[in-house]
This record gives structure tokens, sequence and C-alpha cells, in this order.
């Protein structure tokens, strides 16, 4: 059977060693952990490995988004109020750009209980704009972000009388008919049902502009790869390029519990602190997959972004450990094994070597040779959909990371 090649598939089996640790927490504050082949393993959530790969040193020189509740609270008020815009005007156009962002209206009635996670109090510096704090966070891309500064500089211009863009007086002339509308409703007796959407004619025509603004500027790195979703402006959303597995461990765990007590230097006979901490340890196995056509569509067709981006995810992958109780553990770890894959057939999870839960004292090389039988026993099922390989093996000193990161780049999307 031959498939006509169309897209390529870049996929990453990872195993990782952690001593003793508590990478990432569930709600009890004990080490995640999922049911797989029958026994409990150790678990690290995708939403954890994706936190920590967008916010290390790797992503520093990368465009990133801004993840957050107080997009307009903490940066569009303060910008308005840093070029001396009055704070009548920073309200109302603070306004406009928090309905855009998907925020409810002054007047809107519906159920807006949530538990406040990071709520703003009334004695930080911009307290005073909290009405302005979404309920859910909002991912706001690089470009969009520097619009929004450019947005601001224009509203600032409005206000002093100097030379703007017309998009303002359009801006201002919808706003004031959204009033107009509004109190006829309200003098004919016809509101609209709580569950009904309210159209803001300005907030859309500053939404255009910030489409506008944005194409002067490189896609956000992460929303890239990880994709976006607003159900406010679905034309925002992005397909991730980008699918992170949770990492398993590829044997059972017990989460055990560390007892410990804090010394009183003054009092010797007795404890300052006394509590309890859990951890586990493992070698875990994570597997990714990077679609290289959906990457090269996110970042407008900039394949040198698209290039440098993959060199940045693979170091990532196997150099970045989750930040959870560092401090107290210190298990930060390097991938002791990578198999790469790329082809153009639907890639497939490895997982399946690890039914089996691996046991022993050769934890890594049982855990290899595990992974190895099973691509073998796919690659001879599947002849077809067999993709070419790249292995990078810390243990038997097979591989380097150079080799192993041209391998990952040199694909024909990157290169026609």
């Amino acid at each position: 059977m031959e498939l006509k090649k169309r897209n390529t598939f870049l996929q990453l089996h990872i195993l990782t060693a952690y001593p003793p640790s508590n990478l990432n927490r569930d709600e009890s504050g004990m080490p995640k952990t999922a049911k797989f082949g029958g026994v409990e393993r150790g678990r690290i959530s995708s939403q954890c490995n994706k936190y920590w790969y967008r916010n290390s040193d790797i992503f520093e020189n990368l465009a990133k988004s801004i993840r957050t509740r107080h997009y307009v609270v903490l940066r569009f008020a303060p910008k308005l109020q840093e070029l001396e815009v009055s704070d009548d005007e920073i309200k109302v156009w603070a306004s406009d750009v928090y309905n855009l962002l998907g925020g409810k209206v002054s007047d809107d009635t519906s159920d807006n209980e949530d538990e406040a996670l990071d709520d703003l109090g009334a004695e930080d510096d911009a307290g005073k704009w909290v009405e302005f704090s979404h309920k859910q966070a909002i991912v706001i891309a690089d470009g969009e972000h520097k619009a929004l500064e450019r947005i601001a500089q224009d509203i600032a211009d409005y206000t002093k009388k100097q030379t703007y863009p017309e998009y303002i007086d359009r801006v201002v002339e919808l706003r004031k008919k959204n009033i107009e509308k509004k109190r006829a409703r309200k003098e004919d007796g016809k509101g609209k049902r709580k569950s009904q959407a309210k159209k803001n004619e300005a907030a859309d025509e500053l939404m255009k502009q910030i489409d506008l603004y944005s194409g002067d500027y490189s896609r956000s790195a992460d929303i890239s790869l990880f994709g976006r979703m607003s159900a406010s402006h679905p034309e925002w959303n992005f397909d991730a390029a980008c699918q992170v597995a949770h990492s398993i461990t590829v044997h059972p765990v017990i989460n055990e519990v560390d007892y410990f007590t804090a010394v009183d230097d003054l009092n010797k006979r007795g404890a300052a602190h006394v509590n309890a901490a859990g951890f586990n340890s493992g070698v875990y196995y994570l597997y990714v997959c990077l679609d290289i056509r959906t990457l090269v569509e996110n970042l407008k067709g900039d394949k040198a972004l698209g290039k440098n981006l993959v060199e940045a995810l693979i170091y990532s992958l196997i150099t970045i450990s989750p930040g959870g109780k560092q401090n107290s553990h210190a298990s930060r770890a390097f991938a002791s094994f990578v198999l790469g894959e790329k082809g153009a057939v639907q890639p497939r999870s490895l997982a399946a070597a690890y039914l089996k839960p691996v046991r022993g004292e050769n934890m890594i090389p049982d855990s290899i040779n595990a992974l190895r039988e099973m691509k073998d026993d796919f690659d001879m099922a599947y002849p077809f959909a067999k993709p070419e390989e790249y292995i990078f093996d810390v243990h038997n000193r097979n591989g380097k990371i150079e080799e192993l990161l041209r391998f990952c780049t040199t694909l024909p999307e990157f290169n026609a």
C-alpha cells in the first residue's frame, strides 16, 4: 500500500528518570497518578509540562502570549495611565477592550459567580480597574498585545487633540449609537433576554484594528504550538500543531509521605513546624506529536521561525523539568532516551509498550527494550506506515543532540 505524502508528523518518545519528587500535585497536594495496565502510575499532566516549556529560558527569545484574567486591569489601563489619559476616558476605552476580549457588559445580570483564584484587592495599584477582570483566563498573543499598545497610543493622541487614525472616530461614533440603542430599548420596555449575546459594534471595530496591527508581528510561539480557543471570537482560534501526552511512569508507583519538622533554634526541645508532604519517583514515558503543516500555517508560512521553534521545543522536551517542589527535592533531570520519528502517516503513541509494567533493577535498559519491541511490532504490522527514526540514548552513548535536532528540523515543509 502506498500513501500520498501530504504532511509530515514529527513524533518524540522520551524516557526521563526522576528521583523522589512531587512535580505535579493534585488537589490534596499528592503527586498526580493514573491507572494504566491495571496498576497505579505516576503522572505529570500535559498542561504542567507545557507550562514549564513555554516559560523556560529556551522560549525566552521567542514571541509568547500572555495568559491572564487581568489583561485590561494590569496592562491596558496602566498603559493609558502612563500615556496621561484621564481616568474617565480610560474607563470608557477599557470597557470596549474588556468587551472585545470576551467580558460581559456592565448591565448583564446573568450568573456571575466565580471562584476567586487570583482576585485583585483594592490595595493593588490597579485596584480601581478591577471591574474589568475576566471570569476566565484569556490568551493574548504577543502581536495582539503589541497592537493594543499601539491602540493605547492612538487613544492618547485622540484625547490630547493630536493627529490620530480615523478608526478612532468610528469607534466613538459606534459607541454613541450603542448608547442610543440601549436608551431606546429601555424606553420601549424591550430588554434582551439574559442568555442573548449583546453586540458591541465599538468593540468589534477595535477588534478589526487589532487584527490589522497584529499582522505586523510574528505569531506567538506557544499559541502556534499549543493552540488557542476563544469562545467569544472563534476567528481567533488556532488548532494546536503540537499534541503533548500526559507523562506516565513505565512501572507501578506508590505515593509516599515525608513527615518533617522544622527545629526551633531557640528551643531545641520543641519543633517550630510539623507537616507532611507527598512524593514518588520513577521513569516517565512522554509522547509528543508535532503536525508540521499546521505549525507552518499557524506561523503564516514563516519556515525559518518554524525551524527555530521546533529546535526550542526539542530542547525543552529533553532538558526542562516541571518546577513543582524543586526546592524540596532538587529533582531536575535530563532525558535518558529519545526516539525521534518522522513520516507522513497518522502518528501513534507507543504507550502500549508499558501496559505490562516494567519491573526490576535495570529499569531504563528494560524500558528502552520494551519501547523498541513495541515499535518493531507496529512496523511489522503496518509496513506502509513505518517512519524514519533517530535514536538518542544517553546510557549507551548513542546519538548526539545536534544530530537529533538536525533530524527533527530536516523536513520538506521547511525546505520547500
